[in-house]
């Protein structure tokens, strides 16, 4: 992978992310790159949903219904914006990590380090291969409507969802901020003493 690419990815919202975006093959491909991720045992505790065209009005649905349990009742315009979220974005995954308490050795952190790493080699392999990705969160990925809507087990958790496809806007550049996460350690006043 391309380091200079990477190091420029940004997340663009799925409403500036247009045509074209990654088939089926392309899709493979990412989920394959997610794959390799840091994962303690090889465990892959985590899984991907590839959201097709034809469902996107069903996910609207679910948005839908995971809005008003999240707020109530809400405004013809909020609930516009709850299903605009699912039509944007060209390509959809959803990514639902599976917390595996049969494997002791492996606590439930772990699962979501790999659940983590695999979302960010996604994403980094979606901008590798030219395409813009960003992943999509927040309450309603707790709310029965979209757990049931997915077929989460209860042992999973639905993360989010990742909006694949081509930028139609110039994501503002990132800022270096490399010095407020790296440092040394042990620290320098630790090794003077």
């Amino acid at each position: 992978m391309d380091l200079a690419r990477n190091l420029s990815r940004r997340s663009v919202s799925p409403r500036w992310r247009g045509e074209p975006g990654p088939g089926d093959d392309g899709v493979r491909d990412l989920v394959g790159v997610a794959c390799a991720g840091a994962d303690h045992r090889d465990l892959r505790p985590f899984r991907f949903l590839h959201i097709s065209n034809d469902a996107r009005a069903w996910l609207a649905d679910l948005f839908d219904e995971a809005a008003h349990e999240t707020h109530g009742e809400m405004t013809r315009d909020q609930l516009s914006r709850a299903r605009d979220t699912a039509m944007n974005g060209t390509t959809r995954l959803a990514l639902v990590v599976c917390l595996r308490s049969d494997v002791t050795d492996v606590p439930d952190y772990e699962h979501w380090i790999a659940g983590g790493a695999a979302v960010q080699n996604a994403l980094l392999a979606a901008q590798a291969k030219g395409f813009s990705a960003k992943i999509l969160s927040g309450d309603k990925v707790g709310r029965a409507a979209l757990r049931k809507g997915s077929g989460v087990a209860p042992s999973e958790q639905l993360v989010g969802f990742i909006a694949i496809g081509t930028a139609a806007k110039t994501p503002k550049p990132r800022t270096d901020n490399i010095g407020t996460v790296l440092s040394r350690w042990p620290s320098e006043e630790r090794t003077a003493a």
